[in-house]
């Protein structure tokens, strides 16, 4: 998904998309469809950088203030996955009608 926003992308830059208008509009739409997804996505990977760290920190810190931090941040990542994946899913079911 990723890898076809980034081509759509490319093409919209291409001069003989450019001078199609019929093609620009159809790649257009389509990386517009993409870019909802796209952005969860890397919104998502950011969460899971987030979770993987607090976990780290949390198997192998004894500073108690880090800790808890560690915990918080673990928290609130987990609550983030939990709405992307919502978002995600509300998305996809709206997209598909």
């Amino acid at each position: 998904m990723i890898a076809e926003f980034n081509l759509l992308s490319e093409e919209l830059m291409k001069p003989d998309v450019v001078s199609d208008q019929r093609r620009f509009v159809e790649l257009s739409k389509r990386r517009a469809s993409l870019m909802t997804l796209v952005e969860l996505a890397h919104k998502r990977e950011k969460a899971e950088k987030t979770l993987r760290e607090s976990k780290e920190i949390l198997n192998s810190e004894k500073d108690q203030e880090l800790l808890e931090l560690a915990k918080q941040e673990l928290e609130t990542a987990e609550e983030e996955l939990k709405r992307l994946d919502e978002a995600k899913s509300d998305f996809i079911s709206i997209a598909s009608h």
